[in-house]
C-alpha cells in the first residue's frame, strides 16, 4: 500500500521585480531580481501536515520561521552560506502567520548582500522553520536571487527605456568652463534688457518714474510764461 506523505515545507509564490535569464555551467535558467534593501515576499505554506487534531500538526503560531543566504550552486542544498557583509546581516526578514490557516504565512525579506566581491554572484534564501525548542522541523530553499543595486537595472533588464538623471556623471573642465560662460552671458543679456527698459521706458513702472522726472526736469529749466506787466 502507498505510505503517508510526510509534512514538507512549500514557497507557493516568490516575489521579484523581474527575472533575467542567466547561463551558468552551461546552462540557461531563469533567475528572479531583487533590489538591495527592497523588500520582497516568499509566501510559504506546509503541504501535507498532520490533522489539527494531532499534536504533530504544524502551527507556524508555536514555530519560529528563520531565513540565510547562500551562494547559488549546482546542488542548492550544497550552497555556501553568505557570512558577514560589512560586519552586517546578509539578509533580515520578518514572518507574519496568515490570518486564515495556521500553516501558511509570508516571510518578508530584505537581502543586504551587495559588495564588489558579490557581483554578478546568484543567492539562495535557506528558509528554515524551528519548534519551541530550537528544533528543526522542515525546511526548503528559494529560486535563484540576483541582487542590483539600483532600481534603473532593474528597468533595463525588464528593457525599459531608463532615463538618465545625469547624477553620478563626472564632469570635465570643458563642461563646467561652458556652463560659466554660459551664466555670464545669461546675466549681461538681463543687464541689456534693463537697460533698454530704462532708457526707452519700455517698463510702465520706470517709464513712469523716467516720465515724471522729465516733467519736473522741463519745468525747472523753461518755467511757465511770465504775466503781462500791470500798466
Amino acid at each position: 500500500c502507498q505510505g503517508i506523505m510526510s509534512p514538507s515545507l512549500m514557497i507557493t509564490k516568490q516575489e521579484s521585480l523581474a527575472t533575467q535569464e542567466v547561463a551558468r555551467d552551461g546552462v540557461h535558467r531563469k533567475v528572479c531580481v531583487n533590489v538591495k534593501n527592497m523588500p520582497f515576499a516568499l509566501d510559504l505554506s506546509v503541504v501535507n501536515n498532520f490533522p489539527q487534531t494531532s499534536s504533530k500538526f504544524i502551527n507556524f503560531r508555536r514555530c519560529s520561521v528563520e531565513a540565510s543566504v547562500c551562494y547559488d550552486a549546482r546542488d542548492p542544498a550544497e550552497g555556501k552560506k553568505v557570512e558577514l557583509v560589512s560586519s552586517k546581516k546578509p539578509v533580515t526578514y520578518k514572518f507574519q502567520v496568515s490570518d486564515k490557516n495556521v500553516d501558511e504565512g509570508s516571510l518578508e525579506v530584505r537581502m543586504l548582500v551587495l559588495t564588489s566581491q558579490h557581483e554578478d554572484s546568484l543567492f539562495r534564501l535557506h528558509v528554515r522553520v524551528l519548534d519551541s525548542h530550537q528544533e528543526l522541523v522542515l525546511s526548503t530553499i528559494s529560486e535563484a536571487i540576483k541582487v542590483v543595486s539600483k532600481p534603473d537595472q532593474v528597468r533595463r533588464i525588464r528593457g525599459e527605456k531608463v532615463q538618465s538623471s545625469g547624477k553620478g556623471k563626472k564632469r570635465t573642465h570643458s563642461d563646467m568652463v561652458g556652463d560659466t560662460l554660459s551664466r555670464i552671458e545669461e546675466a549681461q543679456r538681463r543687464q541689456e534688457q534693463l537697460l533698454l527698459r530704462l532708457l526707452g521706458g519700455r517698463d510702465v513702472g520706470d517709464g513712469a518714474d523716467d516720465t515724471m522726472e522729465e516733467d519736473t526736469d522741463c519745468g525747472e529749466e523753461s518755467g511757465p510764461p511770465p504775466a503781462p506787466a500791470v500798466t
